[in-house]
């Protein structure tokens, strides 16, 4: 079986190796946010659940809207016609920074035209466009919207061990988006549950961590007989590493705009509003995990209180960025929430630390 798993990653390798040169002109550095994501724009995403930050972001990338002006309706499964024309605009993007998509009847056709001709599905595979997409479809599809060079490895993922995707298929594109952070599992073992459907909180996670590397997450897969305070540990560590850069980065910031380097500080900013959104999206799966285990279910609140810290915080920046970083706003207070979510994120770690 060993033997046929490399010979299956040495081939994919060598495919993407051939596929390198076609993209040879693309880069992540065209996803750009060209819209401005006001905080209330959706009614229906509080700013206390785990994808707001990325709808958010997604909105602001030109990645998804609304459903309407003022609803996201992130619970609603997504058709694989919009599967398809979001790999056609993420892969479009990546090559030329920009989608221009001719208008066709039915209006997906010019995106599925456009997924065939660049080998993101293959002619005729999906016989209902308007069918919901299970979470191994889209990921099958997203995986080869963009390439390997844009989905370099951070974790350490070995084929066989995501518990619920047979290696029968085509499940290489699912671990490649794990290996990625881009992918985390909806448990601790690393469940991918592939054959439910994607609903649109999920997709606006999946497609912003796609566009920036900074949203992306580094994890371990709880196997059996690891403990599950270790894993917990490790996210709690890592969430406290993540928002002691976004001060680091919100600092930056802040200095640059004292030396009147506007652009210097844009670029800071933006990487503070990553790190700290990354945070929260550990402290949140470290919630979630307080929560199944009855060991650590007093540690509860506490992190989900320094979740909501660390979204809180992320709102607070929101103004000096609309003020295009000037001195005279209120830099202090959200430094000083930045800092309070540091320390709480600490204690929380020795909390679960000294239970073992």
């Amino acid at each position: 079986m060993k033997k046929t798993i490399s010979l299956i990653l040495c081939i994919t390798l060598t495919a993407s190796l051939m596929a390198t040169a076609a993209f040879a002109q693309g880069g992540l550095s065209y996803f750009q946010k060209t819209l401005t994501y006001t905080d209330g724009k959706f009614t229906d995403v509080a700013s206390s659940e785990w994808y707001s930050v990325n709808v958010k972001a997604a909105y602001e990338y030109g990645l998804m809207n609304g459903v309407s002006s003022n609803s996201f309706e992130a619970a609603s499964n997504v058709k694989l016609c919009e599967v398809v024309a979001l790999a056609a605009r993420l892969r479009s993007i990546y090559l030329t920074g920009s989608t221009n998509f001719a208008t066709t009847t039915p209006w997906y056709q010019t995106y599925v035209d456009y997924a065939v001709a660049n080998e993101i599905i293959a002619s005729g595979k999906y016989k209902d466009y308007n069918a919901y997409a299970t979470r191994y479809q889209f990921a099958e599809i997203l995986a080869a919207a963009l390439p390997s060079a844009a989905l370099a490895e951070i974790n350490s993922i070995n084929i066989g061990d995501i518990p619920d995707v047979t290696l029968d298929g085509s499940y290489l594109g699912i671990y490649k988006l794990y290996s990625a952070g881009i992918l985390t599992g909806e448990t601790a073992a690393g469940n991918f549950n592939p054959s439910k459907n994607i609903i649109r909180g999920e997709v606006a996670a999946i497609v912003t961590r796609m566009a920036n590397e900074d949203l992306r997450v580094k994890f371990t897969i709880q196997k059996a007989g690891t403990s599950a305070g270790a894993q917990l540990l490790t996210t709690v560590g890592a969430a406290r590493d993540e928002v002691q850069l976004a001060l680091k980065y919100y600092n930056e910031a802040y200095s640059d705009v004292s030396s009147s380097n506007f652009v210097g500080a844009a670029a800071s900013m933006n990487k503070a509003i990553s790190c700290a959104q990354v945070a929260a999206q550990y402290m949140k799966s470290a919630a979630d995990t307080c929560k199944a285990n009855s060991m650590y279910s007093g540690s509860y609140d506490a992190i989900f209180g320094s979740y909501q810290k660390c979204l809180t915080a992320i709102s607070a920046i929101s103004p000096i960025v609309s003020a295009s970083y000037s001195l005279t706003a209120d830099w202090n207070s959200s430094r000083a929430l930045l800092t309070d979510c540091s320390n709480a994120m600490q204690s929380a770690y020795i909390t679960i630390r000294d239970l073992g």
